[in-house]
């Protein structure tokens, strides 16, 4: 033999490294297909993720889903008695956009944990672009009022 060990023995440590690498890619599948159950759960919590919120005069409260898309509007009974058209439209526009980034938190937050110590692309490949890079950042987002001065924060509403 090349090593100038007898052939069973050379014979016996090629199986022991072998079933020691079967161990260890018999762990990291174990690890990915638990990750992958993770996240299809944190996923599948992410979807039923919504914000609800109500303008601090209480006329009109809106809900956005999980992709912040508006799924429920209302208005107080009184709504088009107390304010103009304009103004509840631009009421209506602003707490659909707090709403939004509020959705986009919950859903980042709920994702946090599937992503954090995982290696990065760049990690892996030389010269990879960074996929945290590539993560949108949501603004806080303010209300304008009539006079186009920032109103006082939005209320959280019901459910």
């Amino acid at each position: 033999m090349p090593d100038g060990r007898p052939p069973g023995e050379h014979r016996a440590a090629l199986e022991a490294r072998n079933a020691a690498m079967k161990d260890q890619v018999d762990r990291l599948l174990d690890g990915v297909t638990r990750q992958t159950e993770r996240l299809q759960q944190a996923q599948a919590d992410a979807s039923r993720v919504t914000a609800t919120l109500t303008s601090k005069d209480g006329l009109a409260t809106v809900t956005v889903n999980s992709a912040g898309v508006l799924t429920e509007l209302e208005f107080s009974q009184n709504a088009f008695e107390r304010s103009r058209p304009e103004s509840l439209a631009r009421t209506v526009q602003a707490l659909v956009q707090q709403a939004t980034v509020q959705v986009k938190r919950q859903v980042t937050e709920l994702m946090a944990p599937m992503t954090t110590g995982l290696p990065d692309l760049s990690d892996l490949f030389e010269g990879a672009p960074s996929l945290g890079a590539l993560i949108p950042k949501f603004p806080e987002l303010e209300p304008e009022g009539e006079d186009g001065q920032q109103d006082a924060p939005l209320t959280k509403g019901q459910g």
